[in-house]
């Protein structure tokens, strides 16, 4: 996640794979000003949740079955965010 000098946005990235396979990525500005990381990696990690079960939804349809995702975050404080 990196910062955008002119506007204070962080950028928001991801990319999900199924089998080696890329499915599904993005590399964007955050729609909303985050005045502290917390909130930006908070942001992020809400982004990335609702893909994560859009997808899985999409696969059910499919009637494909495939393990939930695991979704990792590396700051601490906006994981107890998360979990709260």
């Amino acid at each position: 996640m990196t910062s955008d000098r002119d506007n204070g946005r962080r950028t928001t990235g991801y990319v999900f794979n199924i089998g080696g396979t890329i499915v599904s990525w993005v590399s964007k500005l955050q729609s909303v000003d985050a005045l502290s990381m917390i909130k930006a990696k908070y942001v992020a990690t809400t982004e990335v949740g609702k893909e994560m079960i859009c997808l899985q939804r999409f696969l059910d349809e499919l009637g494909k079955k495939h393990e939930l995702g695991t979704l990792y975050s590396d700051k601490e404080s906006s994981i107890h965010l998360e979990k709260n």
